[in-house]
């Protein structure tokens, strides 16, 4: 997903994924705020942002937010969207 073809490719995928198996048109994301629970390495995450989404990526495994960070920052050069955000599961539950 490094390269715009590469993330067009699997946003294509992922587009099918939503539109015919689980019949969630992409359209209904647009203007939405998310939070992807679990959501791994945010590959979903990106494709939900580019529909219009505003997401929270939650993860409790510390190497998934590290590789979705890096695909975060890799696809938002290709998106142009701040409609990301990364919260770390172990942060959300732990006291201040």
């Amino acid at each position: 997903m490094e390269t715009s073809e590469g993330f067009r490719q699997h946003d294509a995928k992922v587009e099918r994924l939503y539109r015919f198996g689980l019949t969630f048109p992409p359209e209904m994301f647009a203007g939405k705020t998310l939070i992807d629970l679990g959501a791994g390495t945010g590959e979903h995450t990106v494709s939900l942002a580019r529909w219009g989404a505003r997401c929270t990526l939650v993860e409790m495994n510390d190497d998934e937010v590290e590789v979705a960070k890096k695909i975060f920052h890799s696809t938002s050069k290709i998106l142009k969207t701040t409609g990301l955000s990364i919260a770390p599961f172990m942060k959300l539950i732990s006291p201040a």
